[in-house]
């Protein structure tokens, strides 16, 4: 399968969002995977494992580990929802390790793809050129991932400011930052 570029999975977020109704931050991530008939299977686990996707027929299940930041479940359950609507495969299991080195060194497309499409679902480009524009956040005030902008922000979205920071930078909106 041929890696789908970063707007083609800006895309689909978008349609998703726009599909079950959800105009504003924070995305309610739990609703949207049960729209999509999967169930949330929220347990403590290994602090290696993230979460997974199961799909028997019509059963969709999304686990995801309780032990982690409930931010930190937020994406997994983006993550899993990624698999669950771009990828044919019947199980996903994600771990920390392999999101954080594996994805991040362009080595598994089907996990870049989840991590990008979480990404975009949680933090959608156009709610965030609408608070921009709305005046909501001023970028220019941001100078490191410390920031109580970047907070704020990350807040509002209910992500870590880490992952907010990730995503204006690689939407261009902020300059590269030390995290």
């Amino acid at each position: 399968m041929a890696k789908r570029s970063v707007r083609t999975l800006e895309e689909r977020a978008l349609a998703l969002l726009r599909e079950h109704g959800i105009a504003e931050p924070a995305v309610p991530i739990h609703e949207l995977a049960e729209k999509l008939g999967a169930e949330i299977r929220e347990e403590p686990g290994d602090p290696d494992l993230s979460g997974m996707l199961f799909r028997d027929g019509r059963s969709i299940v999304i686990g995801v580990n309780t032990t982690h930041h409930v931010n930190r479940q937020r994406f997994t359950i983006a993550h899993e929802i990624g698999h669950l609507v771009l990828h044919r495969n019947d199980v996903y299991v994600d771990t920390v390790h392999r999101r954080d080195e594996r994805a991040s060194l362009g080595t598994d497309d089907e996990e870049i793809e989840a991590n990008q499409f979480a990404a975009a679902l949680l933090m959608p480009i156009s709610f965030l050129r609408r608070d921009l524009e709305n005046g909501l956040v001023n970028v220019s005030d941001v100078h490191s991932s410390d920031d109580q902008t970047l907070r704020d922000l990350a807040e509002r979205y209910e992500v870590s400011p880490q992952a907010m920071t990730l995503r204006l930078k690689n939407l261009g909106i902020l300059p590269p930052l030390e995290l």
